[in-house]
C-alpha cells in the first residue's frame, strides 16, 4: 500500500474525528472513512463514478429509521447492529476496542482498511445500489454500456471506481445532512480539495456524476475545473408497455483533459428505467462522448 494512500486515509480520519463533536451520532464510531469503492490497483484505464456520501448500509444491518430510533432512545452507539466479519462486512469495520485514533497510529490497520476498498467488488458489494456483475441493472448496467465495470471482466476496457462528494458514512441520507456538509466540508473547501486529490490520484479517463442534485453540487464545487462541451442533452425511451422514460445529461471536460458526464438520473435507483432503457441511455451517451 502506498504512503500516499495511507496519507489520504489519515487525512480523512483526522477530519472525521473533528466532525464527531459537531455531527454527533450521524457518524458511526466503528465506520472508518470510505475513500473509494473498487480496485485502484487495476492496470486498466479508469472510469470514476461520483455519488453523495457512503451509505449506512455499507456498515449497518439496521435501516435508517431503526438506527435513528435506537440512537434517539438510548444515545448509545454500541447498541447498533453492524455487518460483522468475517462473512457479513463489506469494509474493514473497527472492532469494539478500536477507535479512529488507532488508525492514525497503526499502519497495519490502515492497510487493512485500504485493502477493503480495493476488494469491495470482490467480496459482497451492495448490489441493490451498484448492481450485480452478471446481467446487471442500476449503475453497473450503464457502465457496461460505456465499456466499463466495477467488477473484473476480462474483455471490458475500463475499471470503474466509485467516489463520493465526501467520504464519511452517515446514518441519515445526504439530503437530510446537506446543511452540515455545506457548513463543515464545502464552505471551507475541505471536500473539494480531498475529492480533487483522489481524482488526480486515480487519473480516470471518464467521470460520471449521477443524480441531478449531486451533479448540481459537483458543478458548483468544481466550477473552475469544468469546461462545457455539450449542454442539456436529452434522452427519451419508449418502453414495451408504451410508457416513456426521460433523462437529461451534460458532457463537460474536467481539468482540461478528462471527459465528464453529468446525468439527471440517480443510477442507484433509476425509477421507471428498465435494463433496455439503461442500455439505450448508455449507448447514446457513448456516441455523444465520441463527438467533438
Amino acid at each position: 500500500m502506498s504512503s500516499y494512500e495511507i496519507e489520504m486515509l489519515h487525512r480523512a480520519v483526522r477530519k472525521q474525528i473533528e466532525l464527531r463533536g459537531k455531527w454527533g451520532h450521524e457518524l458511526l464510531d466503528r465506520a472508518p472513512p470510505v475513500l473509494w469503492f473498487g480496485n485502484t490497483q487495476s492496470r486498466k484505464p479508469k472510469i470514476v463514478t461520483i455519488g453523495a456520501n457512503p451509505s449506512r448500509s455499507e456498515f449497518l444491518k439496521l435501516n435508517k429509521k431503526q438506527a435513528l430510533k435506537l440512537l434517539a432512545d438510548t444515545g448509545d452507539q454500541t447498541k447498533l447492529i453492524y455487518l460483522e466479519p468475517p462473512n457479513e462486512n463489506r469494509f474493514r469495520v473497527l472492532e469494539n476496542n478500536e477507535s479512529l485514533q488507532d488508525i492514525l497510529q497503526n499502519e497495519a490497520l490502515s492497510t487493512e482498511i485500504l485493502n477493503s476498498y480495493n476488494f469491495y467488488f470482490k467480496k459482497q458489494p451492495y448490489v441493490k445500489w451498484f448492481g450485480k456483475k452478471e446481467d446487471p441493472y442500476l449503475v453497473e448496467r450503464l457502465l457496461q454500456n460505456l465499456n466499463g465495470s466495477y467488477y473484473e471482466i476480462p474483455d471490458v476496457q475500463y475499471t470503474a471506481i466509485h467516489l463520493d462528494l465526501f467520504p464519511f458514512v452517515t446514518v441519515s441520507d445526504y439530503s437530510q445532512i446537506r446543511g452540515l456538509a455545506e457548513r463543515d466540508l464545502f464552505q471551507n473547501q475541505w471536500a473539494q480539495n480531498f475529492l480533487r486529490d483522489l481524482i488526480t490520484y486515480i487519473a480516470p479517463e471518464l467521470i460520471v456524476v449521477f443524480g441531478s442534485s449531486n451533479f448540481r453540487v459537483f458543478k458548483r464545487l468544481f466550477r473552475e475545473y469544468l469546461e462545457e462541451r455539450r449542454r442539456k442533452l436529452s434522452f427519451e425511451y419508449e418502453k414495451n408497455n408504451g410508457e416513456s422514460v426521460c433523462a437529461n445529461y451534460e458532457i463537460m471536460t474536467y481539468g482540461y483533459k478528462t471527459s465528464l458526464v453529468g446525468i439527471s438520473v440517480n443510477l442507484g435507483n433509476p425509477r421507471g428505467f428498465t435494463k433496455d432503457a439503461l442500455d439505450a441511455l448508455g449507448s447514446q451517451i457513448l456516441r455523444d462522448l465520441h463527438k467533438r
